[in-house]
C-alpha cells in the first residue's frame, strides 16, 4: 500500500514539476538547448521512476512479514512526517540564507537523525560538504546558487 502512495506521489511530482518547467520564461539568447533541458530531464526521470515504483507495486506479489524476525523494520509514519517538516523547512530557507548555510542546516538535521550521537561527524560533515559544493558550482563551474546572506 505506501509503495502505491508514494509511487502515485512521485508521478504527481514529476508531473507539476514538468508542468513548471514548461511554464518557466525563457529568452531567446544564449545556449540553444535552453534552460529547460535539464529540469525537464529531471522531471522525466522523476516521471519514469514514479511510474517504476506503481508498476512494481501492482504487479509483485503480497507477501506476509514476519514481525518477529530480526530483520522487521516497524513502519514509523513520524520520521517520515518530521523528514517532510524538515525538507520543507530547507526549501523556505533556502532564498533567504542562501545554498550553503541552509543546505549545512538541512543535512545536520537529517543526519543527526539518521547518525544519531556523532556530533561533531555530523556537523563537520554536513558544513564541509554544503560550502565546498558551494564553492565548487560558484567559484569553478561559474553557475550561480541562491547566496542568501553570503557574498557571491
Amino acid at each position: 500500500m505506501w509503495d502505491r502512495l508514494l509511487g502515485c506521489g512521485v508521478v504527481a511530482l514529476s508531473l507539476g514539476y514538468l508542468f513548471a518547467t514548461h511554464d518557466m520564461p525563457v529568452k531567446e539568447i544564449g545556449d540553444p538547448i535552453g534552460p529547460r533541458m535539464f529540469p525537464y530531464l529531471i522531471g522525466g526521470a522523476m516521471l519514469i521512476s514514479g511510474i517504476w515504483i506503481l508498476l512494481e507495486a501492482f504487479l509483485k506479489k503480497p507477501e506476509v512479514e514476519d514481525t518477529e524476525s530480526h530483520n522487521y523494520v516497524k513502519p514509523r509514519p513520524f520520521a517520515v512526517a518530521g523528514v517532510i517538516a524538515w525538507a520543507t523547512l530547507y526549501f523556505f530557507l533556502f532564498e533567504r540564507l542562501g545554498f550553503a548555510i541552509s543546505c549545512s542546516i538541512f543535512l545536520i538535521g537529517m543526519m543527526s537523525f539518521f547518525n544519531r550521537g556523532k556530533h561533531i561527524t555530523n556537523i563537520s560533515i554536513s558544513v564541509i560538504f554544503s560550502f565546498t559544493v558551494y564553492f565548487v558550482f560558484t567559484q569553478l563551474l561559474d553557475v550561480k546558487l541562491a547566496p542568501g546572506i553570503m557574498p557571491y
